[in-house]
């Protein structure tokens, strides 16, 4: 294509001949069926007419063309095709580019990597914002409170190479990946636990209740483990996301093709379908995608 591209450009300075060279060359790799019998009768009368020097009859046939072109756009024109032409094409934005293997997984790293990423990248900023800038930037030696929030850089700096599956990271430095993993499960697991207890400290059982009826210890338990459930919502988010993509992943896999089906979650022992074409009925076919989009071009162009 790029010399057909460039052979278009230079016919306008050698007499047509780049055109008739280009035009052949498009023959002879089978892309003319993408034209419509009127363009490609045009593409001949633009030869003729360069080589000849006839500019009067360049211009005209040139003129004449494209009102047929657009009077057949208009004629083709109804609000359904027009709804049918944006669904199409969206259709083939996300089959095309959009999926991987023909899926489009909710694992995706078109569908939910770059924006998760992204995500990560926002809430890591506001755990910044939410424990360093109260603190007056220095979170006052809270060792716990830096760790974590080194423990989060590392982890969304490993998270982007799962998301974006990068082969070296996911197949060749398996075992970092897999440290990134149990470390996210361990982190997950407490963070439940102290998340449920500080529901049932602050919450049911009411320990922030302005009496003197609850023990100064309950009273601190709940102030401590309802601080820990929301400063470090921000690093288990990623961390839960971590865990969401490894479902995806053979942990023993040492190269894509001994990994789980494409679209498929746990492998054969839970075999769950993520693929939303399945889901939604969608043709997931990229071949018949470029036919529809062969047929376009054929009818318009």
């Amino acid at each position: 294509m790029t010399e057909i591209f460039w052979a278009v450009l230079k016919g306008f300075f050698d007499g047509g001949y780049s055109w008739e060279w280009g035009y052949a060359v498009l023959k002879h790799n089978e892309l003319e069926n993408w034209l419509s019998p009127a363009t490609k009768k045009q593409i001949q009368n633009w030869i003729y007419y360069r080589k000849e020097g006839d500019f009067g009859g360049y211009f005209s046939s040139t003129t004449a063309y494209y009102q047929e072109r657009i009077t057949n756009m208009f004629q083709h024109m109804t609000v359904m095709k027009n709804f049918r032409a944006v669904e199409l094409f969206l259709g083939f934005l996300v089959v095309v580019f959009g999926s991987e293997d023909g899926k489009m997984s909710i694992f995706n790293r078109t569908f939910t990597g770059f924006f998760t990423i992204w995500l990560g990248w926002v809430m890591i900023i506001l755990q910044w914002i939410f424990e360093i800038w109260p603190s007056n930037y220095w979170l006052r030696g809270n060792i716990v409170a830096i760790v974590d929030h080194m423990f989060a850089g590392v982890q969304w700096i490993l998270g982007c190479m799962l998301l974006l599956d990068i082969h070296f990271y996911v197949y060749t430095m398996r075992p970092i990946r897999l440290l990134s993993f149990l470390a996210a499960f361990v982190y997950t697991i407490i963070y439940v636990f102290n998340a449920a207890l500080a529901i049932d400290l602050a919450y049911f059982q009411d320990f922030w209740k302005q009496d003197d009826s609850q023990a100064i210890p309950d009273f601190v338990m709940a102030s401590i483990t309802s601080y820990a459930a929301v400063h470090f919502v921000f690093t288990e988010f990623f961390n839960l996301v971590i865990l969401m993509k490894e479902l995806t992943y053979n942990p023993f896999a040492a190269s894509k093709s001994e990994d789980y089906q494409s679209g498929k979650v746990g492998g054969s022992m839970f075999d769950i379908n993520v693929d939303l074409f399945y889901w939604l009925g969608v043709d997931s076919n990229t071949d018949d995608y470029w036919e529809i989009a062969r047929e376009f071009s054929a009818t318009y162009l």
